[in-house]
Order: C-alpha cells, then sequence, then structure tokens
C-alpha cells in the first residue's frame, strides 16, 4: 500500500529487535533466531519484495555487513544487546521520569505490564515468586527492564536511521511515531499487538484481534500445514466436518473456498452449494469458489457479485493510472 501511494518506490524496514528484550522475559535467543527466521521466510514466500527486514545486530554493524547464521547470531546476541544499553542507554531514575511526563511511554508501560502479568505466569523470570504481591513486584521490575531497553533501542534508531519515518503498530500520540493499525477493528479500538493475540475471523468476513481464550468457545481453531493459523466463527455454514473442502480468508475482504486435493475431481453437493449461497449473502467482499466440478455454476449470483466487484476495482485503478477501456484487459 506505501509503495501504491508514493509517487517513488517506497521501502518499509522492519527491526526485528526481540532480542534487545528476551534475557530479561526468559525467552532463549535460539527461539528468537527461530522467530526472525520465520519472518524472513514469510516475505519470501508472500512475494514481499519493499520490505526489509534487519535484526539489532544487523542494525549495530556487528556482523561487519556479513550474512548472519544461526552460529554468529548466538556469538553476537549478548554484544548486541549490551551495546545498545551502553551506547544509547538512560538511567532508571531517567526512565521514571519519562513515565511520568510523556504520555507515550506512560502507554507503553502500561502495556509492558499488562502482557507481563499473563506472559510471566509460567515463567522461569517469576518462578521464585511465592506470593501475588512478590509476582506483581517483579512483573514491575521486568516492565521497568523492557523501558530501559526500548529507550535504548530507540535511540539506536534516532542515531543509526535519521533519514526515515519511524512507524509503529502500538498507539500513540503521533508525534515521535506514526502509529498504524496493522488489522483496523471493528468496534473501532485500536488492534493488538500480533504476539499477544490471534486473529478471529467472522461469518460476515470481519476480522478482529483477541486474545484466544475469549475466542475458544464461539470460535473453531483453524490449522495451516499442521500449524495454529487462526479461529474461525463456528457455523454450519462453513463448518462441513468433510476434511476435504479449505475455506481461505482473503485479508482484507473476500473468502476463497477450495478442494484440498487439486485434482479437479471434487463436486459440491446440493447441500454444500445451499450453504455457500447462504454464506455468500452474509460474507462481506466476494466469495470465491475454485477447482470444483461445479462451483462456479453452483454459485450462480454470487459469482456475478464476484465479477463486478473486481470489474469496479480495476475501473477505479485504470482511472488512477490513465489507461483506457480496462475492462478489455480483464481476464475472467
Amino acid at each position: 500500500m506505501v509503495s501504491y501511494l508514493m509517487v517513488t518506490r517506497a521501502l518499509c524496514c522492519f527491526r526485528i529487535h526481540s532480542l534487545i528484550y528476551t534475557d530479561v522475559v526468559g525467552i532463549t535467543d535460539k527461539d528468537t533466531w527461530d522467530y526472525g527466521e520465520e519472518l524472513l521466510s514469510l516475505c519470501v514466500r508472500k512475494g514481499f519484495n519493499s520490505l526489509k527486514l534487519l535484526r539489532a545486530i544487523e542494525i549495530l554493524g556487528l556482523n561487519e555487513g556479513k550474512a548472519l547464521t544461526f552460529g554468529s547470531y548466538l556469538a553476537l546476541a549478548d554484544t548486541a544487546r549490551k551495546a545498545v544499553v551502553s551506547e544509547h542507554g538512560r538511567s532508571e531514575e531517567d526512565i521514571r521520569a519519562l513515565i511520568l511526563n510523556d504520555s507515550d511511554s506512560m502507554l507503553t508501560y502500561r502495556g509492558f505490564i499488562r502482557f507481563l502479568e499473563t506472559d510471566l505466569r509460567h515463567s522461569p523470570v517469576a518462578a521464585q515468586a511465592k506470593s501475588g504481591q512478590q509476582f506483581r513486584k517483579i512483573v514491575k521490575k521486568v516492565a521497568m527492564q523492557m523501558m530501559i531497553r526500548a529507550e535504548s533501542f530507540t535511540g539506536l534508531l534516532k542515531a543509526k536511521c535519521k533519514g526515515y519515518v519511524r512507524l509503529s503498530i502500538h498507539p500513540s500520540s503521533g508525534t515521535v511515531k506514526l502509529s498504524i493499525p496493522l488489522i483496523p477493528q471493528p468496534n473501532g479500538d485500536f488492534p493488538k499487538s500480533p504476539w499477544h493475540c490471534t486473529i478471529a475471523v467472522g461469518l460476515d468476513g470481519s476480522y478482529r484481534t483477541a486474545h484466544a481464550k475469549d475466542v475458544r468457545e464461539s470460535h473453531k481453531l483453524v490449522y495451516r500445514h499442521g500449524r495454529p493459523y487462526y479461529y474461525r466463527e463456528r457455523s454450519e455454514l462453513w463448518d462441513w466436518n468433510v476434511g476435504d473442502v479449505v475455506f481461505e480468508p482473503l485479508y482484507p475482504s473476500g473468502l476463497l473456498v477450495r478442494p484440498d486435493n487439486a485434482d479437479g475431481r471434487r463436486a459440491l453437493t446440493t447441500e454444500e452449494l445451499g450453504r455457500l449461497r447462504q454464506l455468500a449473502q452474509i460474507h462481506r467482499g466476494p466469495l470465491k469458489v475454485e477447482g470444483f466440478l461445479n462451483g462456479l455454476t453452483g454459485l450462480g449470483s454470487s459469482n456475478q457479485v464476484t465479477v463486478a466487484t473486481a470489474i469496479a476495482t480495476v475501473v477505479k485503478a485504470a482511472a488512477v493510472e490513465g489507461i483506457s477501456n480496462p475492462v478489455a484487459k480483464i481476464d475472467l
């Protein structure tokens, strides 16, 4: 979206800075490496050519321009943490004053406390807590250490990335960074951070961020490649219990229904077609049915809505680009 809006091509740089905090919250450097590798792999698989992911070690230049390996990452991890704090850190007294006087810092600190009260329940960091009061003290201590690390990393970015506009997926006043909601919420709230929530997809095609414990009863956990993927609102319209049909959300709008096996031999039953017709009336955006022997003709008017929506989208885009007769260029 950024590249589309800018006259010249834009490059979004994402910093994988979890390394800065992991020792404080009891997460191993191996887990942090695996997390970063999965993000890098995701960008390659999705073809996100306008995104560049940088680890803290790379921003500091500790890798000397060489590609990071698991071994070099482990060897430089502690050095990177110490360098960020020693070169750009502030005292605890300064951070406490900042929290009191800066609304963004107060938001961040309170957010740290809120999620740490859940995350540290079964962490070795809080294993010695014998009472609720001791646990809360540990939570606040860890939150303060995270604030020191966060401000240190902010100092690093200011020093190394002077020509950049800083974006954030966390709410803020907008004075230091621009906050962008990754997934706009139906109720207008700012979405939860990705590592503290799951995605809950409604029958109407709406997306919201939620804690898993809040949607386990109302939503079904959907797996992809053997891993938990998202929660989907329970309904007989798409809970078919047949195992060979996939309902794939097309964010931000739409739904793709396809057979799990792409051999082209699967036909939709009369009952299944009926459910899809009902679903098409409820679900926001186009409902696409592909790969079945009788999918498109079975849905009838729903497919016509999909085509009409596609034509309208192309016409609008063509007007911006100055293309004449754009509909003739659509491959239906």
